[in-house]
């Protein structure tokens, strides 16, 4: 189980950076870079619809034969790198040599880390992933029996989560367009840190939908940011540059994830929502200042 977790591991790390530089090349061969906040929409909506099926089909499938949901992603991650290795893309006209490829890796790390506006971005990402990964792991679940729902009816407010999701992913870029990106920043710090107050304060079946909105505007976040750091990005360094930053956000956010489990033992999952409410309004806020004040 360890080996197959970590090759899986793997796997994602080595997709990071990749999929969103690739998406934009071919969108910026085609002369339509500006549709990429819509395209990422879309392929979040997807995927998101994907999730609806397997929230669904998990838990069956897993009790009529525990091995099976692994054979079935097996097979339906190799039919989608089948599917992957058919994309035309930019290949280098010679093939990089290993010092080459180092300095590459090097190069776009330092170009990343000294833009501001793609530290502002990275700080914003590290404020609502950590919260996200904490309401994932370790408060959603219980937080949901704690107000009286069902354990058998988390699945499926695990498949409404996914729903939404879809929807707000498929209308993100209209919103953004309509509001302007530097609201929609602000919003996706807001609206999330006001969620996890009130959910602190009510303890009923209504805070389903504080949960609902949580998430949503998770959803919301990603198509935004993602167009935002792309536009900043060297193409000659483009998918180094996305995975250092993705990469750097996970370690921080890896860090900080036990103080956030040993915050939930210590003083109880209320005092810790309270706590996320203020981490996602401080750091968040840091976030959007850093990424506002860069000069153009």
């Amino acid at each position: 189980m360890m080996v197959g977790m970590l090759s899986a591991g793997l796997g994602l790390a080595l997709q990071t950076g990749a999929w969103s530089s690739l998406t934009y090349e071919i969108l910026e061969k085609e002369d339509k870079v500006d549709t990429l906040p819509k395209v990422m929409g879309k392929s979040g909506a997807y995927f998101s619809m994907a999730a609806v099926v397997g929230s669904l089909l998990g838990a069956p499938v897993f009790k009529y034969s525990p091995r099976l949901p692994f054979l079935l992603f097996f097979i339906f991650i190799g039919l989608a790198g089948i599917i992957a290795s058919t994309i035309e893309y930019r290949k280098p006209t010679t093939k990089p040599s290993w010092p080459t490829l180092l300095g590459t890796t090097i190069a776009g790390m330092k170009f990343t880390i000294s833009n501001q506006k793609l530290m502002g971005l990275m700080i914003i990402t590290i404020a609502m992933t950590a919260g996200r990964m904490l309401m994932n792991q370790n408060i959603s679940q219980p937080y949901q029996i704690s107000i009286g729902v069902d354990i058998a009816m988390i699945g499926v407010t695990a498949a409404i989560v996914q729903v939404i999701q879809m929807a707000i992913l498929t209308w993100a870029y209209k919103v953004a367009e309509k509001i302007g990106y530097n609201v929609s920043l602000i919003a996706t710090i807001i609206v999330p840190a006001v969620a996890v107050l009130l959910m602190s304060q009510i303890n009923s079946l209504a805070s389903l939908g504080l949960i609902f909105v949580f998430y949503g505007t998770h959803s919301f976040k990603e198509p935004i940011t993602g167009y935002l750091s792309q536009k900043l990005f060297l193409s000659s360094h483009r998918a180094t540059m996305a995975s250092t930053s993705s990469v750097l956000s996970s370690v921080i956010v890896g860090l900080l994830l036990p103080f956030g489990g040993k915050a939930i033992d210590l003083f109880g999952m209320n005092s810790t929502l309270m706590m996320l409410s203020i981490w996602t309004f401080v750091v968040g806020g840091v976030g959007i200042w850093v990424y506002r004040s860069a000069k153009s």
